[in-house]
């Protein structure tokens, strides 16, 4: 099964995840979910969290704002300093 790789960048420390099965956030159109070889996507996150899940178990960071890029199962996440 192909996984997806996650940098997060988050309140000025930087977190990786390897073995990510899919990715939910909430962005201005409303909630999404990325799962592996989704399309490119690049998105200004919004309120309330990103939730990276490894293996099935989530990992869920409250924001306010944010951006996500999605490109060939890499992703990089921004989330400045509230």
């Amino acid at each position: 099964m192909k996984r997806i790789k996650v940098r997060l960048i988050y309140k000025n420390t930087q977190k990786g995840f390897n073995n990510v099965t899919k990715i939910t956030a909430y962005s201005t159109k409303g909630q999404f979910t990325i799962l592996p070889d989704h399309a490119t996507l690049l998105a200004a996150l919004t309120s309330p969290s990103v939730t990276i899940y490894t293996n099935d178990k989530p990992h869920t960071f409250k924001i306010t704002e944010g951006f996500l890029h999605f490109d060939k199962n890499n992703t990089l996440i921004v989330i400045p300093v509230d």
